[in-house]
């Protein structure tokens, strides 16, 4: 199973203020033939993507609708795959516009610069690439699993190859013979399976890190900690999986209100390399922010991970360094 990531996070070519470009709904960077790209909407609202290395726009396709979550991702090495969700189209004429519930698919076609666009009736907000061997969406009650050559041909008509329940995800590994976690909603269990889907083993998260402690215990020396703890009734956490990593963050929000009082926030990070075997440890910290999410990756032979953070005033990425 491919665990390699589809999107690029970090690069010397990416400054600082296209990397916080990320926080947008439209942005991704991606390697297309071995060359850094910018997917992106322009300020006249173009689907534009630009070859970072030359500094060209390579196309531009004008849109009628706002992109409320976007995926892009390449089916092969001559075929672009980018999906769009929107809530809003305009009306450019009259200078209106219209409440709309519309998923659209661009298809390109990397060697004569072409594109086609068709409508399908799967929500790209809960898209998932699976390695390059599945990919999924979710409706109310099911996620649907599909093989990976009926993303070109998508309709009514496709049918999953396998079904779970809407609380699952499910993301590429490779690691003691498995090819695909699975992880459900409010649980720290995840489920290691074949790429059959067969259950091969299941663990606990944490038993993944030996010196895991509870965020209180590393914490509760601190002003903040005993005012937060009267605050929640228990700790929040995240994970993700990524570049055959998976980050395991637990979290106490920061109090703001009443304001201007801000009480500080805390996390603590851990992360296991799948490929190497070992924990990469990474700096606990008190935050003045919030988290939106985070996702491991490796650059240069060294995993870090990307977080998207936000506050009132503003959101930004920040790019997290290993201890080691």
């Amino acid at each position: 199973m491919q665990t390699t990531s589809n999107y690029i996070y970090e690069h010397e070519l990416i400054s600082s203020e296209l990397q916080n470009s990320l926080v947008n709904c439209g942005t991704h960077f991606i390697k297309i033939n071995n060359q850094l790209h910018w997917i992106h909407i322009d300020s006249i609202r173009k689907l534009t993507i630009t070859n970072i290395e030359t500094n060209t726009n390579i196309i531009q396709i004008p849109l009628t609708q706002n992109i409320v979550k976007s995926h892009a991702l390449l089916y092969d090495d001559n075929t672009l795959w980018i999906g769009i969700k929107s809530l809003i189209k305009y009306d450019e004429i009259n200078n209106k516009i219209f409440p709309i519930n519309k998923n659209s698919v661009f298809i390109f076609d990397l060697k004569s610069l072409t594109h086609s666009e068709f409508t399908i009736d799967f929500d790209i907000q809960t898209f998932a690439q699976i390695g390059n061997t599945y990919f999924t969406f979710k409706t109310q009650d099911e996620l649907l699993v599909f093989n990976w050559n009926d993303l070109l041909k998508l309709n009514k008509q496709t049918l999953p190859c396998k079904t779970f329940s809407n609380e699952t995800s499910l993301f590429p590994v490779n690691w003691r013979e498995s090819s695909i976690c699975k992880i459900t909603y409010n649980s720290t269990h995840l489920e290691f399976m074949d790429e059959h889907f067969n259950t091969l083993f299941g663990l606990n998260i944490k038993d993944l890190f030996k010196n895991y402690k509870p965020i209180k215990e590393l914490f509760n020396n601190s002003d903040q900690f005993e005012q937060i703890e009267q605050e929640i009734e228990e700790d929040d956490y995240m994970f993700y999986i990524n570049d055959n990593c998976i980050l395991f963050l637990e979290f106490r929000e920061l109090i703001d209100e009443p304001r201007p009082y801000i009480g500080e926030g805390f996390k603590s990070i851990y992360c296991y390399d799948f490929t190497n075997n070992v924990e990469i440890p990474f700096k606990n910290e008190t935050i003045l922010y919030y988290i939106h999410e985070s996702i491991p990756y490796r650059y240069h032979g060294k995993v870090k991970y990307m977080s998207h953070e936000w506050y009132p005033a503003g959101s930004w990425i920040s790019i997290y360094e290993s201890l080691n």
